[in-house]
């Protein structure tokens, strides 16, 4: 792999991960600004979430259909950009829960198809793999650190401000990404879905991811309240 294909897969890693950064510590904080209650956030959040079990299932069938990762992570990140945006002008608790569910929506585009690109790119090597992925943990790191900062120097409007200039960022990036060789198949598994949701194994991996999310949701949600 060439160190330039290398610094942009992690800036996209970075970019994406300090979204999640922004999102997860200051979403709430940003709501609390907007002067919705504790129900009301909990709402939002909720929803927000939801389309993360939605989003990616979709996502994922029209990569499978089109063959076409980089144009799925494209229409995302701009969508989601777009979508971002509409914040600085929306009032109200039915519009802005509206608009965080399209960038949810969309954002959820970004990473499945980021990781099927990476690992084609770079032929499977853990190595690289690796250090590319750290660059989405940097990326979660700094923006909590600094989206902080700046929010307790300025006010939780700033919430917007520093994740446009993210997303931002996180688009251009993904225009200059290119559909690596041997993702551009379409998917023929023609295996049965139903089979494979009632493995086992499956059932167990899934039990497990639900009860760590349930876990998740009043800590991401409200610890900043106490």
């Amino acid at each position: 792999m060439n160190s330039f294909l290398f610094n942009k897969l992690s800036f996209s890693y970075f970019a994406y991960f300090g979204i999640l950064g922004l999102v997860v510590p200051y979403l709430s904080i940003f709501l609390d600004g907007r002067g919705y209650n504790s129900l009301e956030i909990g709402e939002i959040l909720a929803l927000f979430t939801a389309t993360k079990i939605v989003g990616p299932t979709l996502w994922a069938m029209m990569a499978d259909k089109s063959g076409k990762q980089l144009s799925i992570i494209q229409l995302g990140s701009g969508l989601a950009l777009v979508s971002f945006t509409l914040l600085f002008w929306v009032e109200g608790y039915w519009p802005i829960t509206f608009v965080l569910a399209l960038f949810s929506l969309f954002w959820t585009a970004i990473l499945p198809q980021l990781e099927v690109m990476t690992m084609t790119s770079i032929r499977r090597s853990a190595k690289i793999y690796a250090r590319i992925r750290l660059w989405g943990s940097i990326g979660f790191i700094a923006l909590a650190v600094v989206a902080g900062e700046v929010i307790a120097q300025f006010s939780s409007e700033a919430f917007t401000y520093i994740g446009w200039v993210i997303l931002f960022g996180l688009f251009i990036s993904s225009l200059k990404l290119k559909q690596p060789r041997g993702t551009s198949r379409k998917s023929d598994d023609n295996h049965s879905l139903i089979s494979k949701i009632l493995d086992v194994s499956f059932i167990f991996f899934f039990l497990s991811g639900l009860l760590l999310q349930i876990s998740f949701g009043p800590y991401y949600s409200f610890l900043h309240f106490f």
